[in-house]
């Protein structure tokens, strides 16, 4: 029962640990120059490069700005909203997500879903076999064996000859 009852608590704590650093586990991750340069546009190189990847003075500079910033303890959104409100929202990597800009997120998904749709159509209407005015399903050309199509191809014929 001692035993039992030994388990049992080495159990709870080594639960209780590793939920601790669950918990935790925002302070144990530290933030990089890096991580926040990979999603800022780099103002020095026109924005098209990152400001992880513009290799020019400023930014450089401004890579140490962003390294001040980890250093005070901001986090990621507030030196993003930093830049923002610095240089525009053009600085972003990639378009907040409101307004006009879920267009952006949403519009590829929403084109391959239409796509699907037209190509599915498209398949199920050359798939499907016409009516007559009767009613009766049309005679594929390749089962038309019977004796009065033959006929008529026969006077037709003749008809040409003659």
């Amino acid at each position: 029962m001692r035993r039992f009852l030994e388990i049992r608590i080495f159990k709870y704590l080594g639960f209780g640990v590793l939920f601790f650093i669950f918990l935790n586990s925002a302070n144990l991750y530290a933030l990089t120059v890096d991580e926040v340069g990979r999603e800022i546009m780099s103002p020095p190189c026109g924005y098209l490069m990152t400001l992880e990847t513009c290799k020019t003075g400023e930014a450089k500079e401004l890579r140490k700005l962003v390294k001040n910033m980890i250093d005070k303890g901001m986090n990621k959104e507030e030196i993003k909203a930093y830049f923002v409100r610095e240089y525009g929202e053009k600085v972003l990597g990639a378009p907040a997500k409101k307004g006009f800009n879920l267009l952006a997120y949403y519009l590829p998904y929403l084109l391959v879903i239409d796509a699907f749709l037209v190509l599915s159509l498209i398949i199920l209407f050359w798939t499907r076999r016409k009516k007559t005015p009767n009613g009766d399903e049309t005679v594929p050309a390749d089962d038309m064996s019977d004796e009065k199509y033959a006929e008529k191809i026969e006077r037709d014929i003749k008809s040409l000859d003659a």
